[in-house]
């Protein structure tokens, strides 16, 4: 019988213990003695590990550290951008902001409420006075013709042709106004606006059984075109000529204004 004699390993075999050592020799090494963070992107050959070569999931969130990977660690530079998230609810509306004193907007303003604009900040009126005519005929209805003006924003008035008219610078309704004192006389006294020369647009009157002297006034509103005029006519029968008293800021005083738009 042979005595037994151990077999020796080929050399292939030994080259293939001498690696597997070393290897494992040197992965201990790194793991004891390598500094955190000393192994980057620069250490590692670029590519040297393909996506085939990893083990599908291998690698998970939950078993990367927390700041491990930045994003110059990328080739980019730049991580890749995720799904656009659901919109927030809505915040709160903000405080209105400061408004000018006194400031009126447009919405605020009722379309035909402003109708002067043409007339810079003056609103028309007039009202005008005088000795004029101071002795009435009888039975006549005559026209005050006046030629003083107390005040006249608009041009409404001329103290020396057609000075018994107020005549309207632009559309609107107006407000107009007569008063006279009269002498003492007995008869009938009549006190009249009339438009245009048409028709009285308003009149008073009084009838009086003995001589006496009295004051009239009439006031209405009218709805003029801009050209329109209006007169103050008085009229008696107290069978003879009778004076209309010229009285300071009385007698006799005629005047109109602008109030609103037409409608």
């Amino acid at each position: 019988m042979k005595p037994f004699r151990p077999r020796l390993p080929s050399p292939a075999m030994l080259v293939a213990c001498v690696a597997l050592v070393v290897t494992l020799g040197g992965v201990s090494y790194a793991a004891g003695v390598l500094p955190e963070h000393s192994v980057g992107t620069a250490q590692l050959q670029k590519k040297a590990v393909t996506r085939a070569k990893l083990k599908r999931n291998a690698v998970t969130g939950v078993k990367v550290r927390d700041g491990s990977l930045r994003a110059a660690d990328f080739g980019s530079g730049q991580l890749p951008q995720g799904p656009k998230g659901d919109a927030g609810p809505q915040g709160p509306k903000g405080d209105p902001g400061a408004t000018a004193r006194n400031s009126v907007g447009a919405d605020q303003v009722k379309d035909g409420s402003l109708g002067t604009a043409e007339l810079a900040s003056s609103i028309p009126a007039v009202h005008v006075t005088g000795p004029g005519n101071g002795s009435i005929p009888n039975s006549t209805h005559t026209a005050l013709t006046l030629d003083t003006e107390r005040y006249d924003t608009a041009a409404m008035h001329s103290p020396s042709a057609n000075r018994s008219r107020l005549t309207a610078p632009v559309d609107g309704v107006y407000l107009v106004a007569a008063q006279v004192q009269w002498a003492a006389g007995s008869g009938y006294r009549e006190l009249t606006l009339r438009k245009n020369e048409g028709n009285p647009i308003a009149i008073t009157s009084d009838a009086l059984t003995s001589a006496q002297a009295v004051a009239q006034d009439v006031t209405t509103q009218v709805r003029l075109q801009a050209g329109d005029f209006v007169e103050a006519l008085v009229y008696q029968t107290s069978n003879a000529p009778l004076n209309v008293l010229k009285l300071d800021d009385y007698s006799p005083e005629f005047t109109m204004t602008w109030l609103a738009p037409g409608p």
